[in-house]
């Protein structure tokens, strides 16, 4: 049995590791632009792709290399750690505001995630919305096309809904779609 890594698993690994070669690339040009340029700022490019595509851990752990990195260019450029507290305070200030960007863009990610997924799926029924049958069938129909599949499509109408409705209740109505939606 060969070692299988699925697509989803592959892209973060690839995601990985472009931020962790941007986070490199930034640590390279803030140690040539020496002390005198800060170059901090561009660390957080590859900081938010981690947020973005590698969520709330993979934000955090991107956190914790840039910052090493940050303070190890800025020891070899120069900067002095003669005493501890001076290196913990850099790299704990540093580290603090590397993780509170990441991890804004990680929760953002996440929200928009969320209500993407809202939005395709009725609350009530648990069914696809209108716009996710939409979204669907376009990619639906180009692939029957492409592999000359036929297409089948269903309607399902309830006769007389209103009537649950007006007798027994907009709670009951809810609950005959609920039942419906998971048959």
């Amino acid at each position: 049995h060969g070692m299988h890594i699925s697509s989803f698993a592959h892209s973060r690994l690839v995601i990985f590791f472009a931020v962790v070669a941007g986070l490199l690339l930034v640590g390279e040009i803030d140690y040539v632009t020496g002390t005198a340029i800060r170059v901090s700022p561009l660390y957080f490019i590859p900081l938010a792709l981690a947020g973005w595509r590698l969520g709330r851990v993979g934000a955090a752990l991107a956190s914790l290399l840039a910052t090493i990195i940050w303070n190890a260019v800025l020891y070899a450029n120069g900067g002095e750690y003669r005493q501890l507290h001076v290196l913990v305070v850099n790299f704990l200030t540093q580290g603090i505001a590397f993780l509170t960007i990441s991890m804004l863009v990680a929760v953002l990610s996440n929200a928009l995630r969320q209500e993407r997924s809202l939005g395709m799926t009725d609350v009530l029924t648990g069914l696809r919305t209108r716009r996710a049958f939409f979204d669907q069938a376009g990619s639906t129909m180009a692939l029957c096309k492409r592999y000359q599949r036929p297409v089948a499509l269903a309607y399902l109408d309830l006769d007389n809904f209103k009537n649950v409705n007006d007798s027994l209740g907009h709670a009951q109505g809810d609950a005959l779609l609920g039942k419906i939606g998971s048959v």
